[in-house]
């Protein structure tokens, strides 16, 4: 009898994995902000409360490093040795859906904090995993962030709180992942908070938005014309604009899409 071979089969389980992450009908919540935002506080606090599956990219990039396997020895390259490098797209991608599969298996919400962090990495998530459709913007004010992260080095006395790499951190932010944000903004797909408030207040309000989010197959009305979000034309890039549900329209009220209008910075951390 001819045998299979392995190549074909470790193929067929990847692109198993690929149709559950597709057909999982919980939403997979991307956590993004500038740094001090309070981004892992808030995944904390969710995973705390609700039960809900959470991925930071940083802290798997950094497991990841200490495996002794290839792709560890590589990431751990980057992050020892070349640390002004970013982790290549594909590692980080490969990193993060064989994670994903697995938090996928418990059937919660997931929340993935840090990612995208460009335009290259979200794109490549959604040609090779699926379409990005919920964002948690925290928006916080260079004070703000500055506070936070200085008091955090008190704290922990961590090299990547100094007031300069702060700044360094920030600029990355405004230049590489704001652009992303506005181009997921423009169908709907993101809510911003404000990250500048106390930990309860933006608690309560990521719940309102996290409710929303979860029960919206029971809430959804569709005006005649409307299209469905899930429209395969609503890919990571499109500028068409989709005609907001009702529901969707009240929450907008309470917690408008973000509007970073490109190159000329307006203030969003």
């Amino acid at each position: 009898m001819a045998t299979v071979p392995m190549q074909n089969i470790n193929e067929h389980y990847h692109l198993l994995d690929l149709v559950h992450i597709r057909n999982f009908r919980l939403p997979i919540i991307f956590v993004l902000g500038g740094p001090g935002a309070g981004k892992a506080s808030l995944c904390y606090q969710f995973r705390s409360h609700y039960g809900i599956s959470y991925l930071s990219i940083g802290t798997l990039l950094r497991q990841e490093a200490n495996e002794p396997t290839v792709r560890g020895r590589a990431i751990a390259a980057y992050i020892n040795e070349m640390p002004a490098k970013k982790v290549p797209t594909d590692l980080v991608l490969q990193v993060l859906k064989d994670n994903l599969v697995k938090v996928v298996a418990a059937n919660r919400p997931v929340f993935i904090q840090g990612y995208p962090r460009d335009f290259e990495q979200a794109a490549k998530y959604e040609d090779e995993v699926a379409p990005i459709r919920h964002v948690l913007f925290l928006n916080t004010s260079e004070e703000t962030s500055k506070r936070r992260l200085l008091q955090r080095n008190k704290l922990a006395a961590r090299f990547e709180d100094s007031s300069q790499i702060i700044h360094q951190r920030r600029e990355t932010f405004r230049r590489e992942v704001l652009p992303v944000i506005d181009n997921l903004r423009i169908t709907h797909r993101v809510k911003e908070i404000n990250g500048n408030n106390a930990l309860e207040v933006v608690y309560n309000d990521a719940r309102m938005i996290f409710g929303f989010w979860t029960h919206r197959g029971k809430i959804q009305y569709l005006p005649k014309g409307a299209r469905e979000e899930t429209d395969p034309r609503l890919k990571f890039g499109s500028q068409e604009k989709r005609i907001l549900t009702k529901a969707e329209a009240d929450i907008e009220k309470h917690f408008p899409s973000v509007h970073y209008h490109g190159p000329i910075y307006d203030g969003h951390y």
